[in-house]
């Protein structure tokens, strides 16, 4: 399930609406109180958490159940490229359904003032305000963006995520879980995040990559230079801890959660 009203209470930044979040909370204890109710399952960890330390008598188990992805063979970054027919140089992918949630208006507005930008590839199906502003903006950056407006078949993603060397997650007004901040830890590839939400949450550390507080184009930039410093080196994760939460994100552990709650 997906649920926003203990966000705040749980160090999650999320916009702070008191009454709503203290009517759905109630809601929300009463539901647990339900006798039909064995196991609740959620991929948001922190309501896990919320739900330990709230004071209410239930008798419904509340576990963790990480959004399962799929283990990857590792694909030689230069041949995915060649595939792609990208171009040299770094590459900064957004991901996803292309929406005006992605911050792609501040990315291109940010970018277009640097010299040295990365590419962005922007890989997924666009909504028709977004394609309307691609198509305008795209002559602003140099070099221009590779544009994918598509369904993404499974191979070809293999392909976005070994080809890229940063994965953009500075999206605006979401607060819930990102399956392609799953995917760019399983890929070893850093982010630019923003703070707010999950996303910020399970980035809070820097460990994954800069965290952005704001969509300004000097933050943005900031992180950037953070991300891609000068000269020919590659921005990895590598040395991210194999305790991070997000090494649960796997199938064997989305089965294995199942089969104990149905037990």
């Amino acid at each position: 399930m997906r649920a926003l009203f203990h966000h705040h209470q749980m160090g999650v930044r999320a916009p702070r609406r008191p009454l709503v979040n203290a009517v759905k909370a109630e809601l929300f204890r009463r539901a647990l109180r339900s006798s039909g109710m064995k196991t609740l399952l959620s991929i948001d960890p922190t309501l896990c958490d919320w739900c330990a330390r709230a004071t209410v008598r239930h008798g419904t188990a509340i576990d963790y159940l990480p959004d399962p992805s799929p283990d990857v063979i590792a694909r030689d970054p230069s041949e995915a490229r060649r595939r792609l027919q990208l171009t040299a140089g770094k590459h900064l992918l957004v991901y996803g359904a292309i929406t005006d949630k992605k911050g792609i208006r501040e990315l291109f507005d940010a970018l277009s003032r640097r010299r040295d930008a990365p590419t962005v590839i922007v890989a997924g199906e666009q909504d028709a305000d977004m394609r309307a502003y691609i198509e305008g903006a795209a002559a602003r950056l140099t070099p221009g963006p590779a544009i994918v407006d598509r369904f993404i078949t499974e191979d070809f993603e293999q392909d976005l995520f070994a080809a890229c060397d940063a994965i953009w997650l500075g999206y605006k007004g979401h607060y819930g879980m990102s399956g392609v901040l799953v995917q760019a830890y399983r890929f070893k590839k850093p982010v630019i995040a923003t703070a707010d939400g999950l996303i910020g949450w399970f980035c809070r550390n820097g460990e994954m990559g800069p965290v952005i507080a704001d969509l300004s184009s000097d933050t943005i930039n900031h992180a950037v230079d953070q991300l891609f410093p000068h000269g020919p080196a590659t921005p990895s994760i590598a040395a991210v801890s194999a305790t991070h939460l997000l090494a649960q994100n796997t199938l064997s552990q989305f089965k294995k959660t199942l089969q104990l709650a149905i037990a």
